[in-house]
């Protein structure tokens, strides 16, 4: 018995340091907790939700990494990778606020956490989009006082400058950090996410514009589709602006006017931008995702329908278009093309979750698979409680309940 418990504690002490390595090693390190767990190692189980939190945030499921960290870390009171972890588990998660207390948290209490340059980056840009722009000035001191390299906290520190003393950021260098550091150009355009919001929309383009032109009209993109979630319609009209000022893709543009004005309950504005946008753009993808969503909440099922099938046929990856299109497929008794639909990965907002898991119900309950059907449903369900207002609307309400009846 002594041998196997020496061998379970190897099996765990292994795998945790090939985590400290690289988080890259976390499947392999996954399977050693996971071995000294059935070993009887006591240790072991909430290791192992630190290991499975890790494989969860590289596969992109960010609640799910956060659960299993905030799980992992009430059992492992002490551990600094640990509450490093989880402080970038909550930015990773958008909770931006929890973030920056559980990161400068971390700061207090383990020396090893002011080593962590990934732990400053989040802190100095959860600063910038919180709006705290003074505290991530401030933040270049202490980095600077903890002996780490500067040189990533460069962009942040740039946007903190212009922001604080209302001037221009350094075009050229912007643009070359940007270049450098790719990964940092997400928290980068949730700056001007935040300071579209807060009345710096003069700020907020020109940063946009130091965006590569792709990554500008991507950004854009998000944020009106981020505003429209929360019901803000002023906030959808500032992205479709700014694509206007800055002369970037004028069919995207009007797609996104279309989307403003069906926030703010204009149906005949939103339908006279869908045809300008289509006139423009008639191979582009989000602007038939646009038609779509725009047909479908004012009523017009058929013709959201056929904009669903024009959107997937260009490529697109929309729930919503899959859902409409599943839906008619079943309707023709195409079930097995239906089913197929889902097969791709889809994308969406809270109404293209509600409407593929009411689609794949009703496929699951007429091939007899009523169990799974009634669980699609009850997610379905669920995930109504997250639709913004303008998304309530009575088609809306028919359509599922006509998904509901059969």
């Amino acid at each position: 018995m002594a041998g196997k418990g020496r061998l379970a504690s190897v099996l765990l002490a292994t795998g945790r340091t090939l985590l400290r390595l690289h988080t890259g090693l976390a499947g392999p390190a996954d399977r050693l907790v996971a071995a000294a767990e059935r070993l009887g190692e006591p240790r072991a189980a909430p290791w192992r939700r630190f290991t499975q939190a890790v494989l969860l945030s590289r596969a992109g499921d960010d609640q799910a990494a956060l659960d299993h960290l905030k799980a992992a870390c009430l059992a492992l009171p002490g551990e600094p990778e640990v509450a490093i972890a989880l402080a970038l588990a909550f930015a990773n998660a958008d909770d931006w606020e929890r973030a920056i207390e559980a990161g400068e948290r971390a700061l207090k209490f383990y020396e090893q956490a002011a080593a962590e340059q990934q732990l400053w980056q989040m802190l100095a840009w959860g600063y910038l989009i919180t709006g705290r722009y003074a505290h991530g000035l401030d933040l270049l001191q202490r980095v600077r006082d903890a002996g780490v390299s500067p040189v990533p906290l460069h962009l942040p520190l740039l946007i903190a400058q212009a922001v604080t003393l209302d001037r221009d950021p350094p075009i050229a260098e912007v643009r070359a950090l940007l270049s450098r550091y790719p990964r940092q150009a997400e928290p980068y355009w949730r700056v001007i996410e935040h300071l579209a919001a807060t009345q710096r929309s003069e700020l907020a383009v020109r940063l946009l514009s130091l965006l590569p032109t792709t990554a500008a009209i991507g950004a854009a993109i998000t944020i009106a589709r981020r505003a429209a979630q929360r019901d803000d319609a002023e906030g959808v009209l500032w992205a479709a602006n700014a694509l206007r000022r800055l002369e970037l893709a004028p069919e995207v543009a009007l797609a996104t006017a279309a989307l403003a004005a069906l926030v703010a309950g204009n149906d005949k504005e939103a339908l006279g931008y869908c045809a300008e946008a289509t006139a423009l753009g008639p191979d582009v993808p989000l602007v038939h995702e646009r038609q779509a969503l725009v047909f479908f909440i004012t009523g017009d099922e058929p013709r959201a329908c056929a904009a669903a099938a024009a959107a997937l046929s260009a490529g697109s990856r929309d729930a919503l278009c899959a859902a409409l299109v599943a839906t008619t497929l079943a309707k023709e008794g195409r079930r097995r093309e239906a089913q197929a639909v889902f097969r791709v990965q889809r994308l969406g907002d809270a109404l293209g979750v509600v409407l593929g898991h009411l689609a794949q119900a009703r496929l699951r309950a007429e091939s007899g698979d009523v169990a799974e059907a009634q669980r699609l449903l009850a997610m379905a369900l669920q995930e109504t409680a997250n639709l913004p207002a303008w998304q309530r609307r009575a088609a809306v309400v028919q359509w599922s309940a006509k998904q509901l009846d059969r």
